[in-house]
């Protein structure tokens, strides 16, 4: 057998250890794995000369088409992904009716013009949501996105009446009846006690970040997480919750964990690297608010000894000056993107300064991600049979962060002009080489959806 691709002088990177040696791959999968100095012949041979490869990273917290079309994202924010070493990104997408026919839209936009392969988690507001989720499933939809958060004031602005605990348990109970891979995902902040925070604060005439952070204290978090774990017990399903911001409810995750809730934790690099403090003030606003030091803290160890399994960005598309409002707190707009610098930022804050693993982070970034989202064993792991996903990486390499390394749309991140050691170098989807040494390889073909249906997985269960 001719391989199409052989990637030589690697050292592998599994959430389960690292080994030296080759892979092969054909027709967009892994064919063969040798650690000898014996090879099989390829059409292309890419010698890393030692560097390492973990498995293509997937971004599974992004936003596309939220301020702008969505084809437009896709094409824009795909391309960011690839610079970042990400192969495959879920993105939320919001609809008020059924998505049935959004899906079916958004597989032929992926299809069409996405450089990574790319899946997607669909909003519950409405009754109809809940009665096709099943059908969802079906043709490759499976996890399903609750916004706590966005009621009265606050979901008035892009729409939403906003989710009662009795929509959220329906919801719930409707993937306790599905079966894996449903997969019931959570925004939880308090939404009521944020607005009577709010208001005492503007009275205070006070417009940083650091009121922002007021305005939404750890305790709104924890109070909503707390209530959504209680109702996943009693529907018995699994659990997810995003961007997790606080150490007050990363120790709530562990007491939920020891009470036997199949809890999934999600984490965010802002919160990992940043605090209220931050000299770009309003640009990191953003649901949850960045914190304290002791959340960054608590959130690095939950990484590390497994409590927090997955990290996301939040990634939505932003300008600059858009972002900013009328330059205060309270009228600009929250979220950033950050998917190109999900990795760099967890090579050099975690591994470069001992608090992760290189298995850890391709735990958390690739293996468990994919575990959760019923993609293994075609995502997630180097194994034969896999998909050919790779992310070559330099640890040692240092870059300072701009808009123009990132290949984003935007025109900004909260990385700018920090020097991060520790960058992906290639990225490998299905075969292809989409991202080399700075610069995207365009073949706007290469993406596709992935469907993620009770066929089509691994049946697992995170816990």
């Amino acid at each position: 057998m001719k391989a199409d691709l052989l990637i030589k002088n690697a050292k592998i990177v599994n959430a389960w250890g690292t080994v030296e040696g080759w892979v092969a791959t054909k027709d967009g999968v892994i064919v063969v794995i040798g650690g000898g100095l014996d090879t099989l012949e390829a059409h292309r041979v890419i010698d890393i000369q030692g560097k390492y490869v973990l498995p293509g990273l997937i971004e599974p917290h992004a936003h596309y088409g939220l301020h702008r079309p969505f084809e437009l994202d896709v094409e824009s924010e795909t391309r960011s992904a690839a610079a970042g070493g990400v192969t495959t990104v879920l993105t939320s997408h919001i609809n008020f009716e059924s998505y049935l026919n959004m899906i079916d839209e958004d597989i032929r936009t992926v299809q069409e013009r996405s450089l990574v392969d790319l899946s997607l988690n669909t909003f519950m507001f409405s009754p109809i949501h809940i009665e096709e989720m099943e059908q969802y499933v079906n043709k490759g939809v499976s996890s399903f996105k609750y916004l706590m958060a966005y009621k009265g004031e606050e979901g008035s602005r892009i729409g939403i009446t906003g989710i009662d605990d009795g929509y959220l348990l329906r919801g719930l109970e409707a993937a306790a009846r599905v079966g894996y891979p449903a997969l019931s995902m959570i925004h939880a902040e308090n939404i009521e006690i944020s607005y009577e925070l709010q208001n005492r604060l503007k009275k205070t005439g006070r417009v940083d970040l650091g009121a922002w952070a007021d305005s939404r204290p750890d305790y709104i978090e924890a109070l909503d997480f707390y209530k959504a774990a209680q109702l996943a017990k009693l529907a018995n399903t699994r659990l997810y919750i995003v961007h997790v911001s606080s150490a007050m409810t990363v120790q709530l995750i562990v007491e939920a964990k020891a009470q036997g809730i199949r809890v999934i934790a999600e984490t965010c690099p802002h919160y990992l690297c940043f605090t209220r403090d931050a000299s770009f003030g309003i640009l990191g606003k953003v649901n949850p608010a960045i914190k304290e030091q002791k959340d960054s803290d608590a959130l690095w160890k939950g990484l590390a000894d497994g409590t927090i399994e997955c990290v996301g960005t939040d990634h939505s598309f932003h300008m600059e000056k858009q972002k900013r409002g009328e330059g205060d707190i309270w009228s600009a707009l929250p979220g950033f993107p950050g998917t190109a610098t999900l990795l760099p930022s967890l090579l050099s804050e975690g591994v470069n300064k001992g608090r992760l693993t290189l298995e850890q982070v391709a735990a958390i970034t690739s293996y468990n991600t994919a575990k959760a989202f019923g993609m293994l064993p075609k995502k997630g792991m180097i194994t034969v049979g896999s998909d050919a996903d790779f992310t070559v990486v330099d640890l040692n390499l240092e870059q300072k962060v701009s808009p123009s390394i990132l290949h984003s749309a935007s025109d900004f991140s909260l990385f700018d002009g920090m020097v991060l050691k520790g960058w992906p170098t290639m990225t490998i989807v299905r075969g292809n080489v989409v991202f080399d040494s700075g610069k995207i390889i365009d073949e706007p073909t290469i993406g596709r959806f992935v469907a993620r249906t009770r066929s089509g997985c691994m049946s697992l269960s995170l816990s």
